[in-house]
């Protein structure tokens, strides 16, 4: 008689959650060999059923497992040399899966390639951090103004060894995306997507009340990312992610799995990518980028992006109706709203570029001076895939030199003023905590 599917999920659970960070400290610290731990993840995927058994959500949970595992084989085969460049994932064609010994990698496209799945053949940021991670709802007043699902109903978060920077650093990434979430939602939903046949020619008021509170929401929803990476490095030592170890043990796991496939990167935040479209940026050929992390993202995600390629900004659609009315743009509330929104936007981006200079750039700098080695799989020169501290720097400049820049010798009371604000967007550490916070509840079927 066939394990119920249930049983066999909530096995794997325990293994990964257990077992899996072990192995991978076993095989870091040399006590173990990269074989023992091939082995024991065979000897743990026997027992899964045809990729078609799984539901919706357990196959989404399964992913998340493999993801890891997979990962880990990857990681250490390559890592000791025993995987040749040219065939980065051999060691997973050595691992059979289920109880028809499907070699791993066709067990995981099979999966991974359901129609209500849409996920990329290899591990991927939204199996990482989305998934993985509990729900984060978004709340403002009350109001539940975004929610990003995990798939588990749990507090647990599972990583590669087990060490609390690993799940920190996760935290970070899904309460910040989760938030970029409510505001992107806030301003679609009112604003929609620069396209006028979607809504019959008739677009919103984009000069009226409404359109300034939904540029004031955002932008302090905005302002709680910010808050998110500023706080990150002043975590509690014991929870804070060390800079060896983000380098040399987390890094080290997102290697190729097939010769210039795109392995998991903050990058592929797609809220992040959708607010860049959404707001503009000052970047020639920026959608061509986005498209080239495409391979890496869900189908569901490509599409939204899609969705809002060679739209008009935002930015640029209120600076052309106050133009159309004939307003002094400096006294146009909409249009002051807008601009604070853009400086925050700006801050948010200045917040993620310290932090990889915090974690890579700059000990990669002090490294090199010192004449110790690069990455031995993942270098230490770019991200992860592949993007230069160059170029992070020219997309930092690029949201700096928004449309409304011509604003920046305004009054800066006398602007707020007119846009209806106290003060810039800011929001202290507990404002933050309020706003975005993890629950059990499991919205994906």
């Amino acid at each position: 008689m066939a394990v119920p599917t249930e049983t066999v999920a909530a096995d794997l659970d325990r293994w990964t959650l257990e077992r899996l960070p072990r192995l991978n400290s076993a095989v870091l610290d040399g006590s173990s060999p990269p074989e023992a731990m091939a082995k024991e993840v065979t000897e743990t995927l026997a027992a899964l059923p045809d990729p078609d058994a799984w539901s919706t959500a357990e196959a989404r949970r399964v992913l998340v497992h493999l993801s890891l595992s997979g990962a880990s084989l990857v990681r250490h085969y390559q890592e000791r040399g025993i995987a040749p460049a040219d065939q980065p994932a051999l060691p997973l064609s050595l691992v059979p899966v289920g109880t028809g010994t499907a070699p791993f990698a066709d067990y995981f496209v099979r999966l991974a390639s359901r129609p209500e799945i849409g996920h990329p053949v290899r591990d991927s940021y939204a199996a990482l951090v989305r998934w993985n991670t509990p729900t984060a709802e978004v709340r403002r007043d009350g109001e539940v103004l975004g929610r990003l699902p995990g798939v588990f109903g749990d507090d647990s978060i599972r990583t590669y060894t087990g060490e609390p920077g690993e799940a920190a650093f996760l935290v970070l990434l899904k309460k910040a995306e989760a938030l970029e979430l409510a505001a992107n939602t806030v301003l679609l939903d009112f604003f929609g997507n620069g396209d006028p046949a979607a809504d019959g020619g008739r677009g919103p008021d984009l000069l009226g009340t409404e359109a300034v509170e939904r540029m004031h929401t955002a932008g302090a929803l905005l302002a709680g990312v910010h808050r998110l990476n500023l706080d990150f490095p002043r975590l509690p030592a014991r929870e804070q992610l060390r800079t060896d170890h983000f380098m040399d043990v987390l890094r080290q796991f997102a290697t190729h799995w097939s010769p210039g496939d795109i392995p998991p990167s903050g990058a592929q935040d797609v809220e992040y990518l959708k607010r860049d479209l959404i707001l503009g940026i000052d970047f020639p050929g920026y959608f061509a980028a986005v498209r080239r992390q495409f391979p890496a993202l869900l189908a569901e995600e490509r599409a939204a992006l899609l969705s809002l390629a060679d739209r008009t900004s935002l930015p640029a659609r209120v600076l052309a109706a106050v133009r159309d009315s004939g307003a002094d743009p400096a006294r146009t509330p909409a249009l002051a709203a807008c601009y604070f929104l853009l400086q925050v936007n700006a801050r948010v981006s200045a917040s993620h570029f310290m932090l990889t200079e915090k974690y890579l750039f700059k000990p990669h700098r002090q490294r090199e001076e010192a004449g110790l080695p690069d990455g031995p799989l993942v270098s230490h020169q770019a991200g992860t895939t592949g993007i230069v501290e160059r170029t992070l720097r020219r997309l930092l400049d690029g949201r700096k030199r928004h449309a409304l820049t011509f604003l920046d010798g305004a009054d800066r009371g006398e602007l707020l003023r007119t846009a209806g604000l106290a003060g810039e967007h800011r929001a202290s550490s507990e404002d933050t905590d309020a706003m975005v916070r993890f629950t059990r509840q499991v919205d994906i079927a």
